[in-house]
């Protein structure tokens, strides 16, 4: 994993629509207006209290639950070709297409499908990273085909790479194998 790759190229492809801060800051602070508006209401309408108490504390739960989930969806994935970029608040990861486990599509039935990537290893965003597919009009506007296209793709360069390991050891014979600590001839 490359942890700092600073360069540019025409050919990279952003492959998540992501959510802004000041829009989840927006919603946020919306959301808790009307629900402070629901609690204060209870004051002035006293055979109401116990309904807009109630109201106001599920506006409230629902702002936060909203909040963090949609603050998940803040890393911003680009398509590099043989590799993924991950970029969040200035730091970036540029991961090649074997280094990655697997690349999961979601379908949320109701236009809220999301992309899980799963990493062979940890990096500085997890070991995970979600995010809601950008609409490409090169796979004809469905995500599930270019996602379709990635995991076809990952397994090709995992293949590749498994590929490339054997042929460098089968250049190299060995005289003996070591198993479970016995050498043998």
């Amino acid at each position: 994993m490359d942890w700092g790759t600073n360069a540019r190229d025409s050919s990279v492809m952003k492959i998540s629509n992501n959510p802004s801060r000041q829009g989840i800051r927006w919603r946020w602070n919306s959301l808790r207006l009307i629900a402070a508006s629901l609690v204060l209401a209870a004051f002035w309408y006293t055979n109401r209290v116990g309904e807009l108490t109630g109201a106001g504390i599920v506006v409230f739960v629902l702002a936060y639950v909203s909040k963090a989930w949609e603050e998940d969806f803040l890393i911003v994935v680009f398509d590099d070709g043989d590799r993924m970029r991950f970029e969040l608040d200035g730091e970036r990861l540029s991961v090649s297409l074997n280094e990655i486990e697997k690349a999961k599509f979601h379908d949320g039935g109701d236009g809220k499908d999301t992309v899980t990537i799963s990493f062979c290893s940890v990096s500085p965003f997890g070991r995970y990273v979600e995010f809601a597919p950008e609409l490409n009009h090169r796979f004809q506007g469905d995500p599930k085909l270019r996602f379709d296209d990635l995991e076809m793709r990952i397994t090709e360069a995992k293949t590749k790479a498994t590929k490339d390991v054997i042929e460098v050891s089968d250049e190299h014979p060995r005289d003996h194998v070591s198993v479970g600590g016995q050498t043998w001839m």
